[in-house]
């Protein structure tokens, strides 16, 4: 009786786990398995969002593309990978901190030993923003080639991912979006973002929150610049092109930086690589023209294109 007892226990938990991962791979939520997409379905998957750090770490290892693009939310909703070349990937992530940017570094070197340019996309706020990493950085998936058993778990057999595949299942069902959320070469798409800012209903939400940040502590800012300049040294050794940018805001936004740290940030960092430092021009007619920004720290990817990145066709 015990032994019928057991095998029955064990025989529907097999079969729940089983659901489980069958539901979770299918819907994938997460966008890690890379499965069909059906509008009504599973196609906009919001919660991906949230998991940009790890489906981005698991595309850049499958993907290995010859050129990468690095940074923030600023990297992340304004540069099209394209405008660089056909192979390449926009690795960039919300709140990027130097520490990861350095990871992502070693590991796109690490699965191409072909790597041909880095893209990296720097703003005062990467280093004066007192954190070292965002939830959901996982230096262990950078450093292997496949998901790691723990993030295999995390995304398959897990509360959370099957709790992210009923919501994004019933999102789709309700709302029936006809895009996705991020684009094949990792850019947060035009329509997600349009949607992202209408609800957020606030241009200066970004900025207004700068004018109450205290200066990092001075050990953490070494620790950053520190992770930046292994990051040059690292392409150097490798013979990988680097361009370093900073990346345009608006007036608005620019004027919330304390002038006095932002000279002193900006000198250290174009001591240890040449910057194209588009923020200095911010007097220009595009930094003042609201509908060249999403708000007022986000720089729309068409005005990147049209006003920056001529140089780069």
């Amino acid at each position: 009786m015990w032994r019928k007892f057991f095998l029955s226990t064990v025989g529907l938990f097999f079969i729940l786990c089983s659901t489980a991962a069958a539901i979770n791979f299918f819907v994938d939520p997460y966008n890690i398995f890379q499965s069909a997409r059906s509008i009504g379905f599973n196609f906009f998957t919001d919660v991906a969002q949230n998991h940009e750090r790890l489906f981005k770490s698991i595309a850049l290892i499958e993907r290995r593309p010859s050129i990468v693009v690095l940074g923030n939310s600023k990297a992340d909703f304004a540069i099209d990978p394209k405008i660089f070349g056909a192979d390449s990937y926009n690795a960039s992530v919300r709140n990027m901190q130097p520490l990861e940017m350095l990871a992502f570094a070693r590991a796109a070197i690490r699965v191409n030993p072909n790597l041909e340019r880095l893209i990296v996309a720097v703003d005062y706020e990467m280093f004066a923003y007192d954190k070292e990493s965002m939830p959901g950085f996982d230096p262990d998936q950078l450093s292997t080639d496949h998901i790691t058993v723990e993030n295999l778990f995390r995304t398959l057999l897990s509360s959370d991912a099957l709790d992210a595949s009923i919501s994004t299942v019933a999102f789709n069902r309700f709302f029936q979006r006809d895009f996705q959320s991020y684009e094949p070469d990792g850019k947060f798409s035009e329509p997600a973002l349009y949607e992202l800012f209408t609800l957020e209903n606030s241009f200066t939400h970004n900025s207004n929150e700068m004018r109450d940040w205290a200066p990092p502590e001075p050990s953490i800012l070494e620790q950053k610049f520190d992770a930046f300049r292994e990051l040059v040294e690292l392409c150097r050794d490798n013979g990988v092109e680097l361009t370093t940018m900073i990346l345009p805001v608006h007036r608005y936004h620019f004027e919330c930086y304390p002038p006095t740290e932002y000279r002193r940030w900006q000198k250290k960092l174009t001591a240890l690589t040449p910057v194209d430092d588009y923020v200095s021009i911010y007097m220009n007619d595009y930094t003042i023209d609201d509908k060249n920004f999403w708000d007022a720290a986000h720089i729309k990817a068409a005005a990147f294109e049209d006003y920056i990145c001529a140089r780069f066709q």
